[in-house]
């Protein structure tokens, strides 16, 4: 299922695309495929689980699990992959991706998430392992995705890729492809214990998007530092102005910061978790719209 919110704007349009994924009905066909080229006796299924831990999904009655009725097999490398078409329209795309899972492996047993901006061509980067790139788990904390979890119920898996959308982020491509492909892998040892694997449901991926935010309306009136930005964002202005009011958007459109009569220099930033965020700043002078990223 897609959804696209229209949400607001300051002379332009901002929305956020929805796309999510069930398996409760044959829409999931579109966008995931298991890969059978490389592993042709890939485990992962797509149906109602019938094991002994994963007796029942999320949403009803479909996941996709490393196989709906049988343990997992020792010394297997399975893998399914997420194909997600961005709507091609708008500029600045950002992103976050998200699924609910269970887990029942020995502790050598273990999945991948991987995203690649190329169609897989030339880059893959493990969201679990990476360090050399910006990516955010500041909404749910980093699962392991290894062993056993001895809960009943799903857990979360988000993952914020935000920071992406931003030429100074250190990512290796321009984040402007059409398309993300996602791989994610389940792999056993040679240990046979018996266990039930992985199992995913509700994939969710959201766009976030707008048709170009004017960084300022009417020029020299404010401007802001340093940006990126730790710990305060410093206000300069060009001349003295009356009726300020400052409002600051994350990148979902929820207001963080709020002061309709603003007459301080600084914002404090300390609390701010650490993605891209939208100023809007009016006065008697005119209107400043200004995108920041906190560090």
């Amino acid at each position: 299922m897609a959804v696209i919110v229209f949400m607001f704007g300051f002379g332009n349009t901002w929305a956020q695309f929805i796309q999510t994924i069930n398996f409760d009905n044959n829409s999931y066909k579109q966008f995931v495929y298991r890969d059978t080229t490389s592993n042709p006796n890939c485990i992962w299924q797509v149906g109602k689980p019938q094991k002994t831990v994963f007796d029942s999904s999320l949403t009803q009655p479909n996941v996709i699990v490393t196989d709906t009725v049988n343990n997992i097999p020792t010394n297997d490398t399975s893998v399914f992959y997420i194909k997600h078409a961005h709507l091609n329209i708008f500029q600045n795309i950002q992103f976050s991706f998200s699924f609910l899972f269970r887990i029942d492996g020995d502790s050598n047993d273990f999945g991948m998430v991987e995203v690649s901006p190329d169609l897989g061509h030339q880059h893959w980067i493990n969201l679990m392992t990476d360090t050399n790139y910006n990516i955010m788990w500041n909404i749910l904390p980093k699962p392991t995705l290894r062993g056993n979890c001895v809960c009943t119920a799903f857990m979360g898996f988000g993952v914020d890729l935000t920071a992406w959308a931003n030429a100074s982020s250190g990512y290796p491509v321009l984040w402007d492809a059409d398309t993300t492909l996602f791989r994610i892998t389940y792999i056993t040892d040679s240990n046979n214990t018996n266990r039930d694997g992985l199992m995913i449901d509700d994939i969710t991926i959201q766009d976030f998007f707008d048709q170009g935010v004017e960084n300022v309306r009417q020029n020299g009136i404010i401007s802001i530092a340093p940006n990126p930005v730790k710990d305060e964002l410093h206000f300069i202005r060009k001349k003295a102005t009356k009726n300020e009011s400052v409002t600051v958007f994350n990148f979902m459109g929820v207001v963080i910061f709020h002061d309709a009569d603003f007459k301080a220099s600084i914002i404090n930033t300390n609390n701010f978790p650490p993605r891209m965020y939208l100023l809007h700043y009016s006065s008697n002078e005119g209107v400043v719209n200004l995108k920041f990223e906190k560090v």
